[in-house]
């Protein structure tokens, strides 16, 4: 691993960087050259145009502080930059330049303060200079709301001074009452609220940290989070697994085509998995697919296939040699185009060689079902039983908790993309010797990565469907609990994801977000440029009469609203400014509990609306880069991180909510709930026979250890039995000892402080021992509640009424 110094633009070459550090996100992000489209180019004019480093091309910049974990450079020298250009670059050191023979090209973006890790340093700078600082705008209103009720006092104080009155005539002279009054404004305000404030916000901030494992930067963050009043979720990594499973793969019926280029959908399918990906290995050696790194779907979909994937040649083999000389007996992947969350689609280029010797070129796409509906069917004249196939498919996994990836593929072989990457001829014109195919493969990729854009294929007009992909991501173990108990709380709950409408809907039923059978969806016509509803199937035009039956059955807790994320963008759209549009926007859309469908700018967009319009203090809950945009708006932001693995099981057992073993582990120290009856039982014997109070019983039972601790030390160094006056000496020094301990407890100061301290790590000490005795009963079946859990800790972030 090597820690990235710069931000900086990938334009020459591969690499796959962990930007845990910076983003939260667990799964290594793939990173490919820069490349414009064609809209950007013939928009912007090449020159003009603006680089966006947390958006469209973050796919292309790497971050300071971040990790490389593998690069690559797949143009073969003669095909590198400019000689000229290479000649000017510095030496690499000897612990790289001997492991990577062409390493990929960066362009120095920010350096130092700039960069990202630098802000985060800087960000963390400014908190050290104002540990004691809470700077949030409702405090400071609390406060000089409590100074003018404190001034208001004073001023009528220093009225009754000043202002002689017939009934109460005082003697004393003007300057007298001045002093009195001048000292009356002074004492009226607080000199150390400040640092009152200060002091309990650092000592919530570290009782958190200790009980509770939530860290806390920034003081007044404790503040900020205690005024969330909306929770939104993402859905895949957060409110599920970060693992997903393969569990099947669905294909249009019988009545359609079932073969591509005269191959079964089946195997295409397993083709578009062993060649569709951008998975890399960590290991030099040909390893297992544990060995892989990358998007954890397309892991899953390579050990679904079957297939044996080779890194070093990237190439795969079918675990048994086909059947037919039609079917692929070898893949190799020639350009492959990682997951694009703006595109919600990954695509790639592979050569197939079939069991007769010859070779095909395909291009196979991968992505949202929604997305890939307009890429199958954008023919004016559609197959409608395919297209009515494909909806109804759509819905049905979606309801089963399946998240569907449609399966695309086209045929390449003799169009412009073959010639321009092999422009002799694909290699069954030539000499098929593994030396001369691998030198062809080689040149095609180099090729690749200079003329072919991912839009030639994933917008091309003659993709064939071959599919779906069904994944099951099971939902976290304490996700139903979280989100009931903040229910309790009564915040708001809504998910924000970027899945198909029936698979989030269908999750979040499962997780106890949304209540109800009837969803009121808000969706962009097949036009692009209208809105339309959806309620129960039916179609509905988008107007005011619809929008106030919707309201109504909000008010009647009858129904779900759920909006889609290119809804959402063009419902805030400055276009949008009707009567119907500003009634939806300002009544309907704040109620939203799903917005599915969403692109990481569309979260951004409804994050902001509604923090800046509805006023809503929002706590964005993600997993990463798809989310990093709308957690950055977000009042209070929480990122999940990897690790809960071992919480799920496919084969059908039972979810280990481990947040909640954790939790009543650490309410097991403290004397509620089961412990109760054990914290009874100890109390006479354990706790103030052990000299713990200020009882009667405690008092007596110190006595009785300084005497016999007396008596002892005498036995050592006199080897003798004391007389009757050495006793008596020993019983006033200890009586003595308990009446000066009874003084300092009532002067108080560091010295009763110091005593309450000992007593308090004794007391625990016995609680402790206590605990582990197998002498003493426990019941673990009079579980702790929700109630009594507000009992565990000296703090307890609540929200304000």
């Amino acid at each position: 691993k090597i820690t990235i110094p710069v931000d900086a633009l990938l334009l020459e070459g591969s690499c796959v960087t962990e930007e845990a550090a910076l983003t939260g996100e667990s799964v290594p992000q793939a990173k490919v050259p820069i490349e414009l489209s064609a809209d950007e180019v013939t928009t912007n004019k090449f020159h003009h145009a603006t680089l966006d480093m947390t958006g469209n091309h973050r796919s292309s910049c790497i971050f300071a502080g971040t990790k490389m974990l593998f690069s690559s450079n797949e143009l073969d020298s003669a095909m590198l930059m400019d000689s000229s250009l290479r000649a000017t670059l510095p030496p690499l050191p000897c612990f790289i330049s001997s492991k990577v023979s062409a390493p990929p090209i960066f362009l120095a973006l920010r350096t130092g303060s700039y960069s990202s890790r630098g802000e985060i340093l800087q960000s963390l700078l400014k908190t050290r200079l104002n540990l004691g600082a809470i700077s949030n705008r409702g405090v400071e209103w609390d406060s000089i709301r409590l100074i003018a009720v404190l001034a208001v006092f004073a001023f009528g104080a220093c009225a009754y001074l000043l202002i002689d009155s017939t009934i109460n005539a005082r003697d004393d002279s003007i300057f007298k009452r001045i002093v009195q009054c001048t000292r009356i404004a002074v004492a009226s305000v607080p000199s150390d609220l400040p640092a009152s404030l200060s002091a309990s916000a650092r000592e919530c901030a570290s009782i958190l940290r200790d009980e509770s494992d939530a860290i806390c930067s920034v003081s007044g963050s404790l503040v900020e989070s205690s005024m969330v009043n909306m929770v939104v979720f993402d859905k895949t990594g957060t409110l599920t697994a970060d693992t997903q499973q393969l569990i099947s793969t669905v294909h249009p019926p019988s009545s359609e085509k079932e073969f591509f280029d005269g191959v079964p959908f089946e195997t295409v399918s397993k083709v578009i998995f062993a060649g569709g990906h951008s998975l890399v290995s960590m290991s030099s050696k040909k390893g297992s697919k544990s060995d892989f790194v990358g998007d954890p779907l397309d892991a899953s979909a390579l050990s679904y296939s079957g297939w044996n994937y080779s890194p070093q040649d990237k190439s795969a083999t079918p675990p048994e040699k086909p059947v037919k000389k039609e079917y692929p007996a070898k893949i190799w992947q020639i350009k492959s185009f990682p997951f694009n969350s703006d595109k919600k689609m990954s695509s790639a280029v592979v050569l197939i060689k079939k069991q007769d010797g010859k070779y095909r070129l395909w291009a196979v796409v991968k992505g949202s079902s929604d997305v890939m509906r307009r890429q199958f069917f954008q023919n004016d004249d559609p197959d409608q039983q395919l297209r009515h196939w494909y909806e109804d498919k759509i819905k049905t996994l979606g309801k089963s908790g399946y998240r569907s990836i449609a399966l695309g593929t086209v045929d390449i072989t003799y169009s412009k993309i073959a010639k321009m990457l092999f422009p002799a001829g694909l290699p069954d014109d030539h000499d098929t010797q593994d030396n001369a195919l691998q030198g062809y493969i080689k040149i095609a990729r180099g090729y690749a990565v200079r003329l072919i854009h991912r839009d030639d294929i994933e917008q091309t007009s003659s993709l064939c469907l071959n599919g779906f992909a069904c994944f099951e991501t099971p939902m976290r173990a304490g996700t139903r609990r979280v989100i009931q108990e903040l229910k309790n709380a009564n915040f708001n709950v809504c998910v924000l994801t970027g899945d198909e409408i029936t698979t989030s809907l269908a999750l979040a039923a499962k997780a106890g977000v949304t209540f109800g059978n009837n969803p009121y969806f808000l969706k962009v016509s097949p036009s692009g440029s209208m809105l339309e509803w959806e309620i129960n199937g039916m179609k509905m035009p988008f107007t005011l009469d619809a929008a106030l039956k919707i309201r109504q059955a909000i008010e009647r807790n009858d129904g779900v609203v759920v909006f889609s994320g290119d809804a959402v963008s063009l419902l805030l759209s400055d276009d949008k400014n009707d009567e119907i549009s500003q009634y939806v926007r300002s009544v309907i859309l704040p109620e939203a509990q799903v917005v599915a469908g969403s692109s990481p700018h569309q979260k951004y967009l409804f994050l902001r609306w509604l923090q800046n319009e509805c006023r809503k203090r929002v706590l964005m809950c993600g997993d990463g880069v798809n989310d990093i945009a709308a957690m950055r708006e977000s009042f209070v932001s929480v990122a999940m991180l990897s690790g809960f693995v071992n919480e799920f099981s496919y084969d059908g057992g039972d979810s280990i909510d481990t947040g909640e073993l954790r939790r009543k582990e650490r309410l097991k120290k403290w004397c509620i709930g089961s412990n109760r009856m054990l914290s009874t039982n100890l109390a006479p014997s354990s706790i103030e026979g052990a000299g713990i109070g200020n009882s009667a019983v405690a008092s007596i039972a110190r006595i009785r250890v300084k005497v016999i601790n007396g008596l002892n030390d005498i036995d050592r160094t006199t080897k003798s039995n004391p007389n009757l006056g050495v006793l008596m000496s020993i019983i006033r020094s200890a009586i003595g000892e308990e009446i000066s301990r009874y003084k300092e407890l009532k002067k108080g100061g560091s010295g009763a402080a110091n005593i309450l301290a000992e007593e308090e790590r004794l007391k625990e000490s016995i609680i402790s021992a206590t605990h582990i005795s197998p002498n003493v009963p426990r019941s673990d079946t009079n579980d702790i509640t929700t109630g009594e859990a507000c009992l565990a800790s000296r703090f307890t972030l609540l929200r304000p009424c």
